[in-house]
């Protein structure tokens, strides 16, 4: 019967306690060390020893080299720690995110530094194809492929086209977005920007503006030939169903 996802056991304790063991006799070496040599300092087995060296040469935490020597035969294999943090440590991706989000909400001009900041984050995914056909159609094409690829599930608004806007049924942020929508929702209004702006030539489309929210499972990201910099973040407010305007200042 499988584990359950993320359940631990006596056997991970034991593989963690040999690999650090395998780890801290590396460490106190005063040079490369072999198996032998490793299995001596650490009281494992030899054989131990070779898996706990595979599994750490794997995460990046150990490096092996060939002794040369006069002898015939295969040279010995010798080991050495790598220095760094162990990869198999807890990861706080979205704390940090959050960190970061509440630092630029905190900015008079939180807005128009993520909207510049998501501009040029959607140049450089753009760049992979640097066909500027000129062609708003194309343009917008290549802008939902790159949101599809990121996890937004674009799709049309209202229409089969994309014509005048672009529904995202996905947020990869979800819960920053909420909090933070000023700054995360302009995030992806420049990055839609900048797709176009790459794959467009002499700016024939623009994101315009985004809607956060705007229906259930929808927002809305609207489409026309305007000034960028004019573009805006409009968020609703549930209790009033008022929209706040946000305008982007001009960069």
């Amino acid at each position: 019967m499988p584990r359950p996802s993320g359940s631990h056991t006596t056997v991970d304790d034991e593989r963690i306690r040999g690999r650090r063991a395998v780890l801290a006799a590396l460490a106190g070496a005063s040079e490369p060390s072999t198996v032998s040599e490793l299995a001596h300092r650490a009281g494992l087995h030899t054989n131990t020893v070779r898996a706990h060296l595979a599994a750490l040469i794997s995460a990046g935490q150990v490096g092996r080299m060939a002794s040369i020597t006069n002898r015939p035969g295969r040279p010995t294999l010798r080991y050495v720690a790598i220095p760094g943090m162990d990869p198999g440590g807890v990861r706080h991706y979205r704390l940090l995110a959050t960190v970061m989000a509440d630092e630029f909400a905190s900015a008079p001009d939180a807005a128009a530094r993520m909207t510049a900041v998501g501009r040029s984050w959607g140049r450089r995914l753009a760049k992979i194809d640097r066909r500027r056909t000129g062609d708003r159609s194309a343009a917008v094409r290549r802008a939902v492929q790159v949101l599809d690829e990121l996890g937004f599930d674009p799709g049309p608004v209202g229409t089969n086209s994309f014509d005048v806007a672009i529904g995202l049924r996905h947020c990869p942020f979800l819960e920053i977005a909420r909090a933070r929508p000023q700054v995360i929702c302009a995030l992806h209004l420049g990055l839609v920007q900048g797709i176009l702006a790459e794959g467009s030539r002499g700016d024939a489309v623009t994101a315009t503006g985004i809607t956060p929210f705007a229906s259930p499972n929808l927002c809305v990201i609207t489409l026309g030939d305007g000034d960028p910099s004019a573009a805006a973040v409009q968020l609703r407010d549930p209790r009033s169903e008022s929209v706040i305007h946000e305008p982007e200042a001009r960069v």
